[in-house]
């Protein structure tokens, strides 16, 4: 069984941190978190870098990040999966994924990860009361 989108093994930081770096490349803010803050979904974007004019309400075609913190402690596996949704008679239906922005964002994802370990406390993640 072939796992969708791109997958980052064995991360060690904490649910915090992954979180943040979600956070960093979502621009700040996610559409949708669960309960338990462990599937994020980013905000609608299209293919075009920087496009200022796409409006994910009226374009043809949106895509939204789909993230995914497995694991019940350290270290974690974090799943990406891209979506992409085309407008269909005024609604959007899912028309698949696309595994290469997958990869795109996971590899960012990675990045802002290792940038994390410039600003970690000596203390990561202690809760003494």
């Amino acid at each position: 069984m072939s796992v969708p989108g791109a997958i980052l093994p064995d991360q060690a930081r904490s649910l915090n941190e992954i979180r943040h770096a979600i956070l960093q490349i979502c621009g700040g803010k996610t559409r949708e978190i669960s309960e338990n803050q462990r599937e994020l979904w980013s905000p609608y974007f299209s293919r075009k870098p920087n496009d200022a004019s796409f409006n994910p309400e009226k374009s043809k075609e949106r895509l939204t990040a789909h993230f995914w913190i497995l694991g019940d402690r350290r270290p974690y596996e974090v799943h990406v999966q891209v979506i992409v949704e085309k407008k269909v008679d005024g609604t959007y239906e899912e028309d698949g994924e696309d595994e290469i922005f997958s990869k795109k964002i996971a590899d960012q994802l990675a990045q802002g990860l290792t940038n994390s370990l410039d600003k970690r406390n000596l203390i990561d993640d202690v809760r003494p009361f």
